[in-house]
């Protein structure tokens, strides 16, 4: 696969590039195909084959980031040219105003629940005393009736261990 990227040549602390079509894989200082232009960052300086780069991306060669910002600047429009948005804000940023937005909901949430069994008490007090009598009715008749295992040694009888 074919990529358009720059190259980097020059001196140290006085650096230009080269706009090179590569093989994605190939090293960054490694062969090249063809060279389409230059960039010097120092004095902003672009001089780029217009003509060469439409007709390397209309073979579809991806550009890179930065190479696609050069040709939007000097006016070439290609489906092929893609420039990545980065964050504006860090990953920790963003986790804080989610546990914020969290916090919130989780606030609101506990309110709902705060006035809502209130107005369902409101709304069902006249029978919520009928209930209870029914039941707790029914749980003494269950004790009356069941009684309470006896003891298969002293260990576990009610008088902690001790023989009768």
């Amino acid at each position: 696969m074919l990529r358009m990227r720059l190259q980097r040549v020059g001196r140290k602390h006085d650096t230009y590039y080269r706009v090179v079509i590569a093989k994605k894989q190939s090293p960054v200082k490694g062969k090249f195909i063809e060279s389409i232009g230059q960039y010097n960052p120092a004095k902003a300086n672009v001089h780029i084959d217009v003509e060469k780069a439409l007709a390397w991306l209309g073979k579809g060669v991806m550009p890179s980031n930065r190479v696609s910002r050069l040709l939007t600047g000097a006016g070439v429009k290609h489906k092929l040219i893609v420039i990545k948005k980065f964050r504006e804000k860090s990953k920790e940023e963003v986790a804080k105003e989610q546990a914020e937005k969290e916090a919130v909901k989780v606030e609101k949430e506990q309110e709902k629940a705060e006035a809502a069994p209130e107005k369902a008490a409101d709304e069902k007090a006249p029978e919520t005393p009928e209930q209870p009598k029914k039941e707790e009715v029914k749980s003494e008749e269950l004790k009356a009736k069941t009684k309470p295992e006896p003891a298969r040694n002293a260990s576990q009888s009610d008088a902690g261990g001790e023989i009768k």
